[in-house]
């Protein structure tokens, strides 16, 4: 449920199949969880055995976008940088792509997986975030 690709503009898998990049990883998020993210991709390229094979894709609903590139850019500093065909490719210095991929999370039906609790409402709201939050489904 991406948008489609601006004209001109080179899509996101096309950019990891260039460049020969054949380890994929999906994950996804929002602003709320963007350390997990953070860890998560500090974590990919340190314990890689060859992470500049890494294609890491960032599922984040649109309104998410820009704030997730600015924390990996300020997060990363020097170790990433905008790729030069996509605002929303994130190339790691021998490291790896970044692909932030914007999704509508109308489109993303998360509480059909879940069953109704006890008093008929859906939903798995916890002290550690909503677990029913579209995100949590859209890699799927």
């Amino acid at each position: 449920a991406t948008p489609a690709t601006p004209a001109g503009a080179t899509p996101l898998a096309e950019l990891c199949r260039r460049e020969g990049r054949s380890a994929h990883v999906a994950v996804s998020g929002d602003k709320y969880v963007v350390d997990g993210i953070l860890v998560t991709l500090s974590t990919l390229v340190r314990a890689a055995r060859r992470p500049g094979g890494l294609c890491v894709h960032v599922f984040l609903a649109g309104d998410q976008v820009e704030f997730v590139r600015g924390a990996v850019l300020c997060s990363l500093e020097e170790k990433a940088e905008v790729h030069p065909e996509s605002r929303n490719a994130l190339q790691l210095h021998g490291h790896g792509l970044v692909l932030l991929h914007e999704f509508d999370p109308t489109l993303v039906r998360s509480t059909q997986c879940l069953a109704p609790d006890s008093d008929g409402t859906v939903g798995m709201k916890f002290d550690t975030g909503n677990l029913d939050a579209p995100n949590n489904y859209v890699r799927f």
